[in-house]
């Protein structure tokens, strides 16, 4: 009886709960013992990459269930609050035409999906964007091995009273300007300087805030509380939902405000050659 075949797929990566690889469901001591295994243990070996593989795929579904209709709501505010193109639905996700230098468009998933995966496959150049509200090992394990998979923040939402005002330190001032469905806010060192600002958008029971910033040289004095009291100040709906995407960092602030996390955000791009 000939030797069974690796069942390597390409895609290389150990999943960090199971140890087991994303792309073919060996542990890592199984792909080192492969090529001097025997054909028996080999068998073995490949008898038991089924029931893995689906748990693998069970783990990143759980891992990403975020209600798709908040996802869409996010996206569609995010999109007003950027004065981008509203979202349209494809491959089982939402694509944007982002339209930037570094980035065409990306497409956004609530969950991993088949769409995903036959984006990943087809897609062979920098300047699309794929993104997942789920862990980097579960967008990873839907992509070939060319995509850069990191995590990038945090989906974070709250619902409750209007954020606490806190006065500005001296010399401080504050611009918020307010248009139809879209708010934007800066505050302003005593220099003229901008130390802190943000934007923030209503649409469909949700208010999005995007891009809030406080700058090098003006953190932890209260800025960012601050800036968030005023965007706030402008919410529509005081039941929306109020919902963002947070750094590590900005993660400790919301938190103290009473913001709690709903899922890791993932982004997968191609590197420039």
């Amino acid at each position: 009886m000939e030797d069974p075949l690796s069942p390597c797929t390409g895609l290389c990566r150990l999943d960090g709960r199971t140890g087991w690889c994303l792309g073919c469901g060996r542990s890592g001591d199984e792909i080192g013992r492969w090529p001097g295994a025997s054909g028996d243990e080999k068998r073995e070996i490949l008898a038991a990459l089924p029931t893995r593989r689906a748990a693998l795929q069970a783990g990143a579904r759980a891992e990403a269930a975020v209600d798709p209709a908040l996802v869409e709501a996010w996206l569609r505010g995010r999109s007003a609050a950027r004065r981008l193109p509203q979202p349209v639905a494809d491959q089982g996700g939402l694509r944007v035409e982002t339209g930037s230098v570094d980035e065409l468009r990306r497409y956004v998933f609530a969950a991993p999906a088949e769409g995903l995966r036959r984006l990943g496959a087809a897609i062979d150049s920098p300047g699309i964007a794929l993104k997942l509200c789920g862990t980097a090992e579960a967008l990873a394990a839907c992509l070939p091995p060319r995509w850069r998979v990191r995590t990038t923040g945090e989906m974070m939402i709250r619902s409750g009273p209007a954020h606490p005002q806190r006065a500005l330190p001296p010399g401080f001032t504050l611009a918020l300007d307010r248009e139809p469905g879209r708010s934007a806010a800066r505050i302003l060192a005593p220099d003229g300087r901008t130390a802190a600002s943000g934007y923030a958008a209503a649409w469909d029971g949700v208010f999005v805030y995007d891009r809030i910033a406080t700058a090098e040289g003006f953190r932890r004095i209260g800025l960012g509380t601050a800036l968030m009291a005023a965007l706030g100040s402008t919410r529509p709906d005081p039941k929306a939902t109020e919902i963002l995407v947070a750094t590590d960092e900005g993660r400790a602030l919301y938190e103290t405000l009473g913001w709690r996390a709903v899922s890791p955000y993932a982004t997968a791009l191609i590197p420039p050659t």
